[in-house]
């Protein structure tokens, strides 16, 4: 029997010593760059969790600036509603100032019985027989019979206006001697004093009182007397 020739193909085996070769190769070169591929990942992670503090640095204060923000704005509106109410109470306490009380006053040294009136600009008549009027401020707070005496009407705040002060001989009480009153006014800015009259004429119902003055209260609390 022939031996057989064995063909050997050069092409396969040249094939086969390109593709050793070029992935011997490729294992040498990822072998060699390994090391750097490593370094590289582990450099972009160092990256991200720097990255991922700063963020969180910077919402902390985002964070820390809206509550001062916040606490600012509040003290803003308790500045201003401070500022508010002082300007109010200045506004209340300018127009107290601008007010006044009024005090009347008059007296006498004989033993009459002598009363006094006061008439405010709305037309309320203060008197021994209404001392206070339903509806308006002021009041008769000191009346006396019998001479010599005094009596008293107080406002504690005057609207402005006009007020007539009057007096009545309401009872000569056995006095022989003429009836005489004087008087004074006090109110914010001192006193005035009322001229001396000399009351003529008994009434027991007051119809013939004797205006002593006329007082007129300006809106600024000012006190004139004609």
């Amino acid at each position: 029997m022939k031996p057989r020739n064995r063909e050997i193909n050069i092409f396969s085996l040249s094939m086969l010593d390109v593709l050793s070769g070029a992935l011997g190769a490729f294992l040498v070169i990822m072998i060699v760059l390994l090391p750097y591929y490593r370094k590289d990942h582990i450099d972009y992670q160092q990256k991200i969790r720097e990255l991922e503090k700063q963020i969180a640095v910077a919402d902390a204060r985002a964070d820390f600036a809206e509550r001062i923000a916040e606490e600012a704005k509040g003290a803003v509106e308790s500045a201003e509603s401070r500022a508010q109410s002082a300007e109010k109470r200045q506004q209340e306490y300018e127009q107290r100032i601008q007010k006044t009380y009024l005090m009347v006053i008059i007296e006498w040294k004989t033993g009459h019985d002598v009363d006094l009136h006061v008439v405010d600009p709305r037309g309320g008549e203060f008197s021994w027989r209404h001392p206070a009027v339903p509806g308006h401020t002021g009041k008769l707070s000191k009346d006396t019979t019998v001479g010599p005496g005094i009596e008293v009407w107080q406002i504690e705040e005057v609207p402005p206006g006009e007020y007539l002060i009057y007096a009545n001989l309401y009872d000569k009480r056995g006095e022989s001697r003429p009836a005489y009153v004087t008087g004074k006014i006090f109110y914010r800015d001192g006193s005035l004093g009322l001229p001396q009259t000399q009351l003529l004429n008994v009434d027991h119902s007051a119809r013939r009182k004797q205006r002593l003055a006329t007082v007129n209260a300006q809106i600024d609390g000012r006190i004139q007397i004609q």
